[in-house]
């Protein structure tokens, strides 16, 4: 019982982040499936990672999300299927900072399918998207930033 009272206290400042806007992550997936020219409805799995993720079942974002992303046409499913097959492509989303109007998220887009004579799956992008509010309170992606040489130059979506 200590150890979850210091594990609350300790994780206080990220309730904020309990739940990433389902808006941002369409925009994300969005994004990603299009610089690999995936059609949107290519199916996927979707981690929101712990710091952003308050699911009991690790990095599964929470049904609402997923049944949003499935309103917008998209093929999206829990991680925990892809990594229990250890198949499929996987988007890993982590909110790393939200300061009012200004949101910075790290996304991996990855296939863990384990190709044969090989130790691990592709890694297939990587990298930071900053978001800013228009007038109206709407998240725009403002910049991108990758972190491995696949595209490693900003852009402005």
């Amino acid at each position: 019982m200590r150890l979850v009272l210091v594990l609350c206290f300790c994780l206080w400042p990220f309730s904020a982040f309990c739940e990433v806007d389902a808006t941002v992550i369409h925009k994300i997936v969005t994004t990603e499936l299009s610089a690999l020219k995936m059609p949107e409805n290519s199916p996927f799995c979707l981690a929101i990672l712990p710091s952003a993720n308050s699911s009991p079942t690790g990095a599964d974002p929470s049904p609402q999300v997923l049944a949003f992303l499935s309103r917008k046409g998209m093929r999206a499913k829990r991680a925990s299927t892809c990594y229990k097959a250890v198949k499929g492509n996987v988007i890993s989303i982590e909110l790393v900072s939200e300061d009012g109007d200004r949101l910075l998220a790290k996304v991996v887009f990855a296939n863990v399918t384990i190709p044969s004579g090989e130790d691990c799956g592709v890694l297939r992008r990587r990298g930071v998207y900053q978001f800013t509010k228009d007038t109206n309170g709407q998240w725009l992606i403002k910049s991108y930033t990758a972190e491995i040489a696949e595209s490693a130059h900003k852009s402005e979506p």
